[in-house]
Formats: C-alpha cells, sequence, structure tokens
C-alpha cells in the first residue's frame, strides 16, 4: 500500500499577511527536510483570525493584496519543494445582497513553478462563511479587489435587457446560416430562430429587492458576471474542439468550471428544486407545532401572539401541510443562490475526469445543459448529485461533448461516439431539458420525441435515529401541485411574513 508522510506545522499566527507567509515557507522547508509530501496547516495560518469573538484581531481589517501575494510566495515554494500544502484562513466574499456573499477568488490555486512538469502544491483558503461573518461585524468598510469594483461600476451602467438562460455564444456553434432549430419540450411545437433569441426572459437574473442597497448591489450584476464568464467560457472551448483535448492548465481548468457549474444552476430546474426543498424543509420545521409552540414562536418574533394571532397561524400552517400554500424566497434571492451554487457545484466538476468525445454532427443541446447520467449502478427512478453520479455531459458543439467522469468511472478509448450512442445521448439530454430543446435548424429530432413530465423536484422522509421510517404522521410530500401555487391567510401575506418566521 501506497503510503505519504503527513506534516501538521504550527505556525506564529499575527494579523500580518507577510510574517504569517514567511512563517509557513520556512515551516514547508522543514517538512520536506523531513520527507514529508503533504503538509497540513493550521487554521487562520496565512491570514490570522478575524473577528470581535478573538479580542487581539478586534478590528482588523483585511488588506487581500498581500493575501494574494503570499498565496503565490507559498505556492512558488511548494512547487520547488515537490510538497503538497493545505493552508487556512479567511477568503475575500463579494456581496451579492440578502446577505449572500460569492467567493471572490477560485479557491485552488496550483504553483506557478511545477516540479517533474506537474504542479505540487495546491492552497485551501479558509471555509467562505468566515467573511460573512466578519462582514457583518466589522466596524470599517471592507476595501474592494479593483477587479470587482470595475464590474460594479460595469454593472451600474448596463442597460436593462432580456437575458437568455443559454448563452447565445454557446448555442452559436448549433446555428446555420444564422438560425437554429427551437423546440417546446412540453408541446413539441418547432421552430427556427437566431441564437439570441432563443430562451430569452426579462429579469431572470435581476438582484432587485426592497431589502438590497442597489448602489451596494447593482440589480444587473448577475448578468453582467454571466457575461464575463461566459467570454471566458468561448476561449476555453474553442481551444478544446480545435485540439479535441480537455487537457488544460489548472487555472484554466478551475476558472472553466465555472461555466459549466452557472449551466448547472441558472435555469428553471434548480430554481424549483430549491424552492420546493425550502418549502419542503419549512414544513417539516413548523408543520407539526402544536398551537401553544405556535404562540412562542409568533411572541419571539414580535408578532400578535393571542388567540385570533395563533389562529392565523394554524390556518396557514394547516394550508401548507395540504399543499394548498408555498413559502417561496424573493426572485433577487433566487438568483443571488444560484451564483453563490454555481461556485460550490464547479468544484464537483474539478474532481472528475475529463474526457472529450466526438460525435457524428447530430447532438442536440437544451436548456438545462449540464445532464447527470447515474450509470450502470444507479437506479433510474432516482435523482443523482453532482458528487455521485457516475459521468456528467455538456455539449460543447454538434460533434462533440465533454464527459465528466467520477474517478472510478474513468472510460477507456476510443473517445468517438457511433450514431447510436449519439442518438442515446441526445435522449439524455433532452429529457434533462425544462423547457427547450435546441439543434441544428436542418435537423428534427427534438421535435417528434415526447418528453414525460418532469419527476418531483425532491421529496423528504423523517427517519428514527437508527434509519427506520417514522412512525409519527408522514412528512413526505412532493406533489406537482404544490410547485405552482402560492397561498396566502385570510390575513393576507406571504407564509414567511404572516407567521413572523423569516
Amino acid at each position: 500500500m501506497d503510503r505519504i508522510r503527513v506534516a501538521a506545522p504550527q505556525t506564529e499566527i499575527t494579523t500580518d499577511p507577510a510574517v504569517n507567509g514567511r512563517a509557513v515557507r520556512h515551516a514547508l522547508r522543514q517538512a520536506a527536510d523531513g520527507g514529508a509530501r503533504l503538509a497540513h496547516l493550521c487554521e487562520g495560518a496565512l491570514t490570522g483570525h478575524a473577528g470581535q469573538d478573538n479580542p487581539y484581531f478586534d478590528g482588523w481589517t483585511v488588506d487581500w493584496a498581500p493575501v494574494r501575494d503570499e498565496i503565490h510566495a507559498v505556492a512558488e515554494v511548494a512547487g520547488e519543494l515537490g510538497i503538497w500544502v493545505v493552508i487556512g484562513g479567511n477568503h475575500l466574499m463579494l456581496p451579492l445582497g440578502g446577505g449572500m456573499h460569492l467567493p471572490a477568488d477560485v479557491p485552488h490555486l496550483p504553483s506557478r513553478r511545477t516540479a517533474g512538469g506537474q504542479a505540487k502544491s495546491v492552497e485551501r483558503l479558509g471555509h467562505p462563511g468566515c467573511y460573512r461573518f466578519v462582514m457583518s461585524r466589522r466596524r470599517a468598510p471592507q476595501p474592494l479587489p479593483p477587479e470587482y469594483q470595475a464590474l460594479l461600476d460595469r454593472a451600474r451602467r448596463a442597460a436593462q435587457n432580456s437575458t437568455p438562460l443559454v448563452p447565445n455564444s454557446y448555442l452559436s456553434r448549433w446555428a446555420e446560416r444564422g438560425s437554429i432549430r427551437v423546440t417546446r419540450v412540453d408541446d413539441q411545437h418547432s421552430y427556427t430562430t437566431s441564437p439570441g433569441k432563443a430562451a430569452r426572459e426579462t429579469d431572470f437574473y435581476r438582484l432587485e429587492s426592497p431589502d438590497v442597497d442597489p448602489n451596494e448591489v447593482p440589480p444587473l450584476l448577475m448578468e453582467v458576471m454571466l457575461g464575463d464568464v461566459e467570454g471566458a467560457a468561448k476561449t476555453t472551448i474553442d481551444h478544446m474542439l480545435e485540439s479535441r483535448s480537455a487537457r488544460l492548465d489548472p487555472e484554466q481548468t478551475a476558472m472553466f468550471a465555472w461555466f459549466p457549474g452557472f449551466q448547472a444552476t441558472r435555469g428553471h430546474a434548480y430554481r424549483q428544486t430549491q424552492a420546493h426543498l425550502a418549502n419542503e424543509l419549512f414544513r417539516l420545521q413548523f408543520g407539526q407545532l402544536t398551537d401553544e409552540g405556535l404562540r412562542q414562536i409568533l411572541g419571539k418574533r414580535g408578532r400578535p401572539a393571542d388567540d385570533a394571532g395563533v389562529a392565523a397561524a394554524r390556518q396557514f400552517i394547516d394550508e401548507l401541510n395540504a399543499g394548498t400554500a408555498r413559502v417561496t424566497e424573493q426572485q433577487a434571492a433566487m438568483a443571488a443562490r444560484s451564483a453563490m451554487s454555481a461556485y460550490d457545484v464547479g468544484q464537483q466538476f474539478l474532481n472528475r475526469h475529463w474526457q472529450i468525445y466526438t460525435a457524428p454532427p447530430i447532438l442536440i443541446t437544451c436548456d438545462e445543459p449540464v445532464v447527470l447520467i447515474g450509470g450502470p449502478d444507479h437506479r433510474r427512478g432516482e435523482r443523482g448529485g453532482f458528487a455521485s453520479v457516475g459521468v456528467i455531459v455538456f455539449p460543447l458543439a454538434p460533434n462533440a461533448v465533454l464527459a465528466m467522469f467520477r474517478d472510478d468511472r474513468r472510460p477507456a478509448p476510443p473517445w468517438e461516439l457511433a450514431h447510436a450512442e449519439t442518438a442515446e445521448l441526445n435522449r439524455e439530454i433532452l429529457g434533462a431539458s425544462a423547457r427547450w430543446a435546441f439543434e441544428r435548424p436542418t435537423r428534427h429530432f427534438t421535435q417528434p420525441v415526447s418528453v414525460p413530465p418532469a419527476p418531483d423536484p425532491a421529496a423528504f422522509q423523517e427517519l428514527e435515529a437508527d434509519g427506520r421510517q417514522s412512525s409519527g404522521p408522514s412528512r413526505r410530500r412532493a406533489g406537482p401541485g404544490l410547485m405552482h401555487r402560492t397561498g396566502q391567510s385570510a390575513g393576507g401575506g406571504t407564509a414567511d411574513n404572516h407567521i413572523g418566521l423569516r
């Protein structure tokens, strides 16, 4: 069995990243001299610990430029030594509004220098929730990186327009003479149009809410950010199609992973699933409350806790359990959450083996182009996850597809699909669509194929500690009607406002 020696250095931690960086690099040299191949440093080793819970660091304002410099300096030394390093620290999170933030940097950065032709170091910065706490407790505002400030400025100047759910630059790969074929999967209505006019919706990504300051978070911030991600991805896809290879340098791979990450979270299917999960979690948490329990919660929330208030709350809980009312997030919150989730989904792609397959030029794509295929050991009646499915496919063009395999499912050559295999893959892609499927305008694969209704987005089932199903009242509910009805209590107002459980 292969073994490696792991070092766990304990370095002195200050509020100065340069001091911390020097201590870390000294520790790495000592670890390498001792034969270690992996060094795992402590939490906050690079940036220090922030927050008022630690008086020594109270009031500390983070300057992120030295942090980035020290990251690269540590990676440089790790590459020279041929050692892997895991290092803790705070990670800058950019505000998206509503208390939600997005990581400013990709958290896995390879060393600039390599040993033996391969990158030998990776750094891991903190846990993303750390800076969210820091931002809420700082006495002085944090300085924003110039790149993010420029992004904000562009978002403030951007003009409102309908936004495609699938990027124009991506759909253009299926275009002939400026047109693609679009098929509505629910009724098989098919027509041709330009890629820029397909699958467009107005305000779908707009970050506008009474709870969000438009000066801090411009309403069109996410649309501008999507444009930047799409522009960078176009160049990468061009390279993969030309080389017929998914071999990219580590930083290019990390940046491109955002693109399919966004495609997996930016559409209707993801929002429907998240809305259903939020509703089910709310029902599981509050659906079995007694009247006395409702009275206590209403009192804690500063809402009327008299008999009339409890009766109104009880009416809503009963409607929630019956499926005639639901709890929903604001549109801006759902849009921001999809951006946050794209980062996490992209990380899952980085853990997979990437392979480009060529195919006859008959591949289709759809408005949910990141397609999860469980594999032989996965039951077709269950939804797979980004970490668990055997392969995730992402069509790149009518004649090429990116396949991302789980490590234990690595394929063998040849990297070519026959006509029959391509047709089978087209059925998987069509089955993953939410509303629209796309193909070359001269093709008609998507039109005659009937797509059954999508399965319920999710379901919860309460279990006992030993894994047995609970003998109490059933809490499993995932009916399609639940996703299309928004209930109000007799007193008016949305669910969370009325019962005071926001």
